[in-house]
């Protein structure tokens, strides 16, 4: 396990990595946290009614309707999945700097966690957004209210891909 840390911090003392990290958590946590209410976002933002100090004040302020438009266990799962992928993200450009190539299966891991975190997307009132959007609302809550964590299996299963990633990159960039 010291192995692990010091791998991390490693790759976190040069600033590209740790860019890429934070940038890529950020703007996968905004993803999750702006999805269920995309619609009402783009509205807003795209309104000529509203100036532009408005719209950055909506941008900072729309942070504090995380805790109550997800569940903990939500709110836990999605900034998991954020900072995960972020490493992920980071991991995947040391390991192109690394050998200048992608190695195919540590990529398809990062993507398909990333795909199952997106499918388990959903406020706790409504259930999984995504999953509504491609089956419909009514298939998506028979299928969510059967399931014994009611959707957050996507995040669980999620978590574990990207976890599994990022092992696997950790094997391949500490020869």
């Amino acid at each position: 396990m010291k192995k692990v840390f010091l791998f991390l911090k490693e790759t976190f003392s040069k600033r590209k990595y740790s860019a890429t990290f934070v940038f890529t958590s950020f703007v996968v946590f905004l993803f999750f946290l702006w999805t269920p209410n995309l619609s009402f976002i783009l509205g807003f933002l795209s309104s000529p009614e509203y100036t532009l100090p408005d719209k950055i004040s909506f941008f900072f302020e729309y942070f504090k309707v995380f805790p109550s438009s997800f569940s903990t266990l939500s709110q836990i799962t999605t900034i998991i999945i954020s900072l995960l992928v972020g490493l992920n993200s980071a991991l995947i450009v040391r390991f192109l700097d690394s050998l200048r190539k992608i190695d195919r299966t540590c990529s398809v891991k990062t993507g398909v966690g990333f795909f199952a975190g997106f499918l388990g997307i959903g406020c706790s009132s409504c259930g999984s957004f995504v999953l509504s959007l491609i089956f419909g609302a009514g298939v998506s809550s028979s299928i969510l209210a059967n399931l014994p964590f009611s959707g957050q299996e996507f995040a669980f299963a999620s978590i574990a891909l990207l976890s599994f990633s990022v092992i696997s990159f950790y094997k391949k960039l500490s020869f």
